[in-house]
């Protein structure tokens, strides 16, 4: 398998406790750059108001695969009819049940807003990536596709 960088997020989020823990709860910008020769490939993008953002969370732990709950998220509202739950303080999680970075394949997944598109700069909110993180992906956010509940 392989990963090819698209380009690089850039933002004042330097280390873990200036990072939001969901993109959601930021009003901060980033800044996405896309290397030069995929800077063709953002043609109607302009056209789209939020996007998915993927990228690759080098700076996370690997190898710890469980996590002890150690916070409770106030920002986040559960509601617990659509599958979502609330996080036991002190109780042991597989990473697989949670929404942690730290995870055999680091891959991370924002819904951004654009805030505006110029070359091969993308201005967004909404993104959690730690400065100079590296961009893997990015696709349109399709409300109808991706928000529905089956």
């Amino acid at each position: 398998m392989q990963l090819k960088e698209i380009g690089r997020i850039f933002n004042n989020f330097k280390d873990e406790r200036e990072t939001p823990r969901q993109g959601k709860f930021s009003s901060e910008k980033s800044t996405i750059k896309i290397l030069p020769e995929y800077r063709d490939v953002l043609k109607g993008l302009e056209e789209v108001e939020f996007i998915l953002v993927f990228y690759w969370g080098n700076k996370v732990d690997r190898e710890n695969l469980k996590i002890e709950a150690n916070f409770i998220n106030k920002n986040i509202k559960r509601n617990t009819e659509k599958g979502c739950r609330n996080l036991v303080e002190g109780k042991e999680y597989g990473i697989f049940s949670i929404r942690t970075l730290n995870r055999p394949n680091p891959i991370g997944l924002c819904v951004c807003k654009i805030i505006s598109i110029e070359k091969d700069k993308i201005e967004v909110i909404g993104l959690d990536a730690y400065d100079n993180t590296v961009l893997l992906d990015i696709k349109p956010y399709i409300k109808e596709i991706d928000n529905d509940i089956f």
